[in-house]
């Protein structure tokens, strides 16, 4: 039996000290909880989208509009301080820091992260202005990140191929503002994308995403959240692949997980996975899926020990634990929220 009321005391910790924060600073910081609270020209932009993604949720599960009021803060703070109107872009950091100097798949990340998180404020807003940058943000990464005639081209590199990690965030955003916005061309481009990304990335032989499409390494907890976002875009119909997403999840399991329930960081074929630390975000992907696919019993099990290992008495999150499980991170950062939420919503309903 899932002890609902204990997961709703965790988000709402967290929100009570995201929120404080919002109130008193008018911006998240990188961490919620300490002393050590960064100024905005040194917080990232995902600090921000990642906490609009939460607050929407988590208004629609307290059922308060309140919240939604401050993710429309937030994305005010967004369009202000991180978006620049001479060069009709967004940058990681707020546009007066000069040298910012970003990779290019760190601003990958942080742009899908804006298209995910406008596309979720817009579906309970219908403010346009958010329509607007939605397509400011899809637009300036097809021009430079991604396009259907040369593909991952510009984000290639020759001795490991495409990196998974922040395409992945991309057909999540993609997936979120077809769900939101009926564009024929918009579904498009994520159905041409979204193919293309599975055929460079996805392993046949072993049955898992790789994490770089030339390197035959896996993220256990990234095959659960790609099978996750699978599972979302066939039950929503907007787009349909030959990838079985249960087939990886089950492949993850065998070479993923420890004798603790906790996932690895990393496996290879070629060599024994490594049990030095832990993160919380893998073991949530991993019961994101089976709340998903409605496997019960394995939700139990998985959810049992992120209580047990991730998750203080004061009920906020440890980002990572060693192998004696013991945190090695006791302050909050303000980006694992969106992982948080974005599991416990569907245990929540």
């Amino acid at each position: 039996m899932i002890n609902q009321a204990k997961l709703i005391t965790q988000l709402d910790t967290y929100a009570n000290h995201l929120i404080k924060h919002i109130n008193t600073l008018n911006y998240v910081p990188e961490f919620i909880t300490g002393n050590d609270i960064s100024t905005i020209d040194k917080t990232r932009l995902l600090c921000q989208t990642r906490s609009i993604f939460f607050l929407v949720d988590y208004a629609a599960i307290k059922h308060d509009s309140h919240y939604v009021n401050l993710a429309n803060k937030l994305a005010n703070v967004v369009i202000e301080n991180y978006f620049c109107k001479d060069t009709n872009r967004f940058y990681q950091y707020p546009i007066n820091v000069l040298e910012q100097n970003t990779q290019n798949d760190k601003m990958l990340y942080e742009l899908a992260f804006v298209l995910c998180s406008f596309a979720k404020l817009y579906a309970v807003t219908k403010d346009k202005a958010l329509l607007d940058f939605i397509y400011k943000a899809k637009d300036y990464v097809f021009a430079n990140y991604y396009s259907h005639s040369e593909q991952f081209a510009k984000m290639f590199n020759p001795s490991t191929g495409v990196n998974q990690n922040s395409f992945m965030h991309l057909f999540e955003a993609l997936l979120e503002a077809n769900t939101v916005i009926k564009d024929d061309s918009l579904l498009n481009d994520f159905q041409v994308y979204g193919q293309n990304l599975l055929t460079t990335i996805y392993d046949k032989q072993h049955n898992l995403i790789r994490e770089n499409s030339l390197v035959g390494t896996f993220e256990p907890g990234h095959s659960f959240e790609w099978a996750s976002l699978l599972l979302e875009a066939k039950e929503k119909n907007l787009l349909n692949t030959d990838i079985d997403y249960s087939n990886v999840v089950r492949n993850a399991e065998k070479v993923g997980v420890n004798s603790q329930n906790l996932l690895y960081a990393e496996v290879s074929p070629s060599k024994t996975p490594s049990s030095e630390a832990f993160r919380i975000w893998p073991l949530l992907e991993q019961i994101r899926y089976y709340a998903m696919a409605k496997e019960q019993l394995k939700l139990e099990k998985s959810l049992d020990t992120l209580l047990a290992v991730f998750f203080s008495n004061e009920n906020l999150p440890y980002e990572y634990v060693n192998d004696k499980l013991e945190p090695q991170q006791t302050k909050v950062k303000s980006t694992t929220g969106y992982h948080i939420i974005n599991c416990y919503k569907y245990i929540l309903g």
